[in-house]
């Protein structure tokens, strides 16, 4: 386990907007989800940027957008997460308007699926979202404590999790990845924690607890995983990195 850019600065959150003014710094509220979306200004959560590379100079420049503020296709209301499966289409997790907008590299609508709704392929605050070899989409549906798996089509596979005190069960889970032998890995940021789980949902193991020290975490809130299977994530109060080994 690698540990990345460790600090004692105080916690704030400074989002830039679309003019490239900085937001207000605000106090994160502790024990409180770390990101506040509600508190951005509407301008700033009104475009998707897609940036390319510049080639050879491994810098990038901007590219184009698309997205503003609303519940009709191709408007988000707090874009949460984003993925990218193997067709180069990109998924984003649209929060407060509960479901999953797809579209092509240039931003082309190309569906959506889930919804708000009390049915198994709805979903309830979305705020994490993967995809695996397969281009199935793994969706955390934060609100109502599950991940729920979709096929590349939006048709829902399976869910697992929800809440309850067995291992398998999760608490507001806020993000997920995906290994290369398909084991999900599940954030859930109010009890300081990874849980990993096999493709159908069967409790392997839980990584980290609650603290400052090495494989500890304070609201953890993002992970990555690469194509070597290390496991990345984003210790949020604890303002590092932190790198775990696919051993």
């Amino acid at each position: 386990m690698i540990t990345y850019n460790a600090s004692t600065k105080t916690d704030i959150l400074t989002c830039p907007s679309k003019s490239g003014k900085k937001a207000k710094k605000r106090k994160v509220a502790r024990g409180g989800v770390p990101f506040r979306w509600d508190k951005i200004s509407g301008g700033q959560l009104q475009d998707l940027m897609i940036a390319g590379m510049i080639a050879g100079k491994g810098r990038y420049a901007y590219v184009g957008e698309w997205g503003e503020l609303g519940t009709g296709n191709s408007e988000f209301k707090t874009p949460m997460d984003l993925a990218v499966d193997n067709e180069g289409n990109v998924l984003v997790a649209d929060y407060n308007n509960h479901r999953v907008q797809k579209f092509d590299s240039e931003g082309k609508f190309l569906g959506a699926f889930g919804g708000a709704g009390s049915a198994d392929r709805n979903l309830h605050y979305p705020s994490g979202i993967a995809t695996d070899s397969a281009d199935n989409v793994y969706v955390a549906s934060s609100g109502e404590h599950f991940i729920k798996k979709y096929d590349k089509n939006g048709r829902l596979l399976k869910k697992f999790g929800g809440y309850g005190p067995a291992r398998n069960n999760l608490y507001y889970p806020f993000d997920v990845a995906v290994d290369g032998k398909g084991n999900v890995y599940v954030v859930e940021l109010q009890n300081h924690q990874i849980k990993v789980l096999d493709s159908s949902g069967g409790y392997m193991r839980t990584i980290g607890r609650y603290g400052s020290g090495d494989g500890e975490f304070r609201y953890p809130n993002r992970i990555a995983i690469d194509l070597a299977d290390n496991l990345y994530v984003s210790d949020y109060l604890n303002h590092r990195i932190q790198r775990f080994d696919a051993k």
